[in-house]
């Protein structure tokens, strides 16, 4: 576990699944959310540390623990499947400051791309797709929103800054 915190810590990035195996509840870690939550919580008030919670598509309960440390929600094309209302609702009320928008290529290729690309493949192509639907979830200008969400990538990023 330390590991992964390290990992979380260095690389700004926390992947639910990755963790809810690591803590044995394997790739669907519903069981491990609670635990995630609090060692997020603890691991942070030992040392302020960014992070981005991956691919998010866990509850609004995680959701609220990470944007209470000032992480970032990560929403991927799983956010378009149609049992998701869940999750675009998460996505609806976080702070705009907080979302980040991502394809997880070559996976979760969103359901309502059309055409689909012959090879059933997710690319980083898509992401404007990704953004029109968040846009309109959000009720906001695609545009703008696009913006927004590029402004919060290089904050946490910080592209072409030695030493990040």
């Amino acid at each position: 576990l330390k590991t992964i915190v390290a990992a979380i810590r260095d690389q700004k990035l926390a992947d639910v699944d990755a963790i809810g195996g690591a803590l044995g509840a394997g790739t669907n870690c519903g069981s491990c959310r609670p635990a995630l939550a609090r060692i997020l919580t603890e691991e942070h008030r030992a040392g302020a540390f960014d992070c981005v919670m991956h691919c998010f598509s866990s509850t609004p309960a995680l959701a609220q623990a990470a944007l209470d440390l000032g992480f970032y929600l990560s929403m991927s094309g799983i956010a378009a499947f149609p049992r998701s209302s869940d999750l675009r609702d998460i996505f609806k009320a976080a702070p705009l400051d907080r979302i980040l928008i991502e394809t997880d290529a070559p996976y979760l290729l969103p359901r309502d791309l059309h055409p689909k690309p012959a090879s059933r493949r997710n690319e980083p192509c898509f992401l404007p797709h990704i953004v029109r639907q968040v846009a309109a979830w959000r009720g906001q200008d695609v545009e703008w929103l696009g913006r927004n969400v590029d402004e919060n990538a290089r904050r946490i990023f910080r592209p072409g800054q030695k030493g990040e």
